[in-house]
């Protein structure tokens, strides 16, 4: 396995959609017309595809995950931890996000309810490993 910068990796998990979700539900990645250096690396590496220019879309450039990338972010899912996170002392509302560290968790759950609730302090997320 090849060992990818942050960026490639957030690249590859977001043009699977697995970003955001446990299961790949997409395989596009819409870059600028000029292309994205990024994309360009997982290129060189096999794991990822350019496409052809969609008519109407002419300022994007679309890449594609192939089947060694599909398989590549597979088995790293595998490999990444689950947490649930909760605000307070009271573990009866929980979210769960999947990181490579507690602290990844933490911050992933306080990004996701600190638009609601401002008042909300960053220390007041409690997080465990999930089961």
């Amino acid at each position: 396995m090849p060992e990818l910068t942050p960026e490639q990796l957030s690249h590859l998990k977001h043009s699977l959609g697995m970003d955001r979700s446990y299961e790949p539900y997409r395989n596009i990645f819409m870059a600028p017309s000029e292309g994205d250096s990024v994309c360009d690396s997982l290129v060189a590496l096999g794991l990822m595809e350019k496409g052809q220019k969609r008519p109407g879309l002419t300022d994007c450039q679309p890449y594609f995950v192939t089947a060694e990338g599909e398989k590549f972010a597979l088995d790293l899912r595998a490999k990444t931890k689950w947490f649930e996170c909760t605000t307070g002392d009271d573990w009866t509302h929980k979210s769960y996000y999947r990181a490579e560290t507690s602290s990844k968790a933490r911050y992933q759950h306080y990004l996701h309810i600190s638009d609601c609730c401002p008042y909300i302090r960053f220390q007041d997320n409690k997080v465990r490993r999930a089961m």
